[in-house]
């Protein structure tokens, strides 16, 4: 009997540090991708506005980790703007020196014809999950240390990452490998993210597996989205080239892209809030987390 008893409390603890975790993730996720912020184009009023929402969620006073922020510049057209990098790092306790590099862009395309481009989806789902790994990683010890990137100017060509990999105080050498996270709020039959791995890595397609065996929203691994009519990009989508980590595979450093499905809002004002299934993002945040885990342990 008190076995039974011990187990269902230690079940209802770890629901509770579940649901917390998701209160965080919802809170950034309804912020950032919310009119306060006019869908966050880089140069942007609404933009600045969001990189300082990231800046300070990001500011740490724990000995075991720190934040900083990268500026950057980049041409666009005829003008220069100027891009904004936010980065947490949490320090390994074994291997200190070798980093695990989460990434998730945190701009958008802002207003057109008076409509605002929320960009919830793309990309406040990836944002917000880095702002609530935060709290999480504070608390627990990992083997490497792990970063989380707020990436800028990905919609303008993958600028935030390219100026991380130039002139990054982390060695290039010591990055064992990049999870990128972008759009991973819609799941492939509300069952999936979809998971592009390097093929520097071939263990990945083992460890995908074992972290399969246990997650509510599992993870498929695909090269290739294909055609899909009813969204405003209609031809299949190349993942290997799709987003900030074909930045860090350009650079030799092995990858796995998290994505979900593409859909009817990409790159629509529709791409809301509102129109997100907020359960399946929640399970997807824990797949994210047991994934994490996971690459720490056996990489």
């Amino acid at each position: 009997m008190l076995n039974v008893v011990a187990f269902v409390g230690v079940a209802a603890e770890l629901a509770s540090h579940q649901d917390v975790s998701n209160s965080i993730l919802l809170a950034h996720f309804k912020k950032l991708s919310s009119a306060e912020f006019s869908g966050r184009k880089t140069g942007s009023a609404g933009h600045k506005l969001a990189s300082q929402y990231i800046k300070n969620s990001f500011l740490t006073e724990y000995i075991s980790s720190y934040s900083s922020t990268q500026s950057f510049h980049f041409n666009s057209g005829f003008t220069q703007k100027q891009g904004f990098n936010h980065l947490y790092v949490k320090k390994g306790k074994k291997l200190p020196n070798k980093y695990i590099v989460i990434t998730a862009h945190y701009d958008h395309l802002g207003k057109k014809a008076g409509k605002i481009y929320y960009g919830a989806d793309d990309n406040a789902s990836g944002a917000s999950a880095l702002l609530a790994l935060k709290p999480w990683l504070e608390k627990i010890e990992t083997k490497h240390s792990i970063v989380l990137l707020a990436t800028d100017a990905e919609e303008f060509g993958f600028k935030g990452a390219k100026a991380f990999l130039q002139h990054s105080a982390i060695n290039k050498e010591d990055i064992i490998i990049n999870i990128n996270l972008d759009m991973i709020s819609y799941g492939k039959k509300r069952k999936y993210l979809l998971a592009a791995g390097s093929r520097k890595k071939p263990e990945l397609k083992a460890h995908i597996k074992h972290i399969n065996d246990n997650a509510k929203v599992k993870f498929k691994l695909i090269n290739k989205i294909p055609a899909n009519y009813l969204s405003s990009h209609r031809a299949s989508i190349n993942l290997h080239k799709a987003s900030d980590h074909y930045e860090f595979y350009k650079a030799g450093i092995p990858y796995l892209f998290v994505t979900g499905e593409n859909h009817k809002n990409y790159h629509q004002s529709t791409d809301s809030y509102a129109n997100v299934d907020l359960q399946f993002y929640s399970d997807a945040f824990e797949s994210i987390k047991h994934l994490i885990r996971t690459f720490d342990e056996k990489l």
